[in-house]
Order: structure tokens, then C-alpha cells, then sequence
């Protein structure tokens, strides 16, 4: 009777062990799963910041505080939500629409302070992902 109840003692241990492993490799999973889903969430919207092309085609000071910039969008047929524009590196708020492939679009930027002869940069917004600065161009008088 003694080994009868070693026999079973040593299915419960197996048993035991089989459902420890079963458990780690269910929590290992779980965090490497986890971590693999954040790590790629905004890989296909960088994908398409390469492909989306905008430049500046004029840069113009009307007044004191208000600057005309003309932006031309080259390429890429990405769904750009918005474009963001830098004014020596600050970012600064510009009112326009969006132009379509191959369309030029005129942004006005309010509240600066003497425009002319500073830099401007634009990058596009692609879903939550704010892409480089794909062109920079001086601020001209007009």
C-alpha cells in the first residue's frame, strides 16, 4: 500500500509542474504579446509619411503679424488630417484646407510677431502620427 500512495504522489507532482508551465508560458504570452502590439501600432502610419510629399512654394509676410503660406502637396495618397506648421521650430497654428495630390493651397498664420525673415517648416499628420518636416522656407516680405 506504501507504493500505491507514492505512485500517486508522484502524478500529483508531475501534474503540478505540467500546470506551472502551462501558467508561464500563459503570462509570458501575455506580456510579450502586449508589448509586441504597442511597439507596432504606428507602423503603418509612418509607412505612409514616406510617401506623402508637401513643399513650400511661397512663404509671404502681409503684415506684422500675419503670414501667407503657399503649400503644394507632391505626392502620396494618404489620409493627411491636418498640417502642422513650425515657425523657428515653434510650432504655430495656420488656417487652411488640406490640399489633394498635385493642388496648391494657401494656410494663413495669425499672431506672430514680425514673420519676415524667420523660418517656416510644415509636416504632415497622418491618423496620430505627426510626420518630419518635409520642407522649410523663409518668411519673405510681400
Amino acid at each position: 500500500m506504501n507504493k500505491n500512495k507514492r505512485g500517486v504522489s508522484d502524478v500529483v507532482t508531475t501534474v503540478l509542474m505540467i500546470l506551472l508551465v502551462i501558467a508561464a508560458i500563459g503570462i509570458l504570452w501575455a506580456v510579450i504579446s502586449n508589448f509586441v502590439g504597442r511597439g507596432t501600432e504606428n507602423v503603418a502610419d509612418t509607412a505612409e509619411c514616406l510617401a506623402v510629399q508637401f513643399q513650400i512654394d511661397s512663404a509671404k509676410n502681409v503684415t506684422e503679424t500675419i503670414a501667407n503660406i503657399s503649400v503644394k502637396r507632391v505626392s502620396g495618397s494618404a489620409d493627411v488630417t491636418e498640417l502642422k506648421f513650425f515657425v523657428d521650430g515653434a510650432s504655430t497654428t495656420a488656417s487652411g484646407t488640406v490640399p489633394g495630390v498635385g493642388e496648391t493651397r494657401v494656410f494663413s498664420m495669425t499672431g506672430l510677431s514680425s514673420p519676415a525673415g524667420k523660418k517656416v517648416g510644415i509636416a504632415a499628420v497622418v491618423g496620430d502620427t505627426t510626420c518630419n518636416i518635409a520642407d522649410e522656407e523663409t518668411i519673405t516680405t510681400n
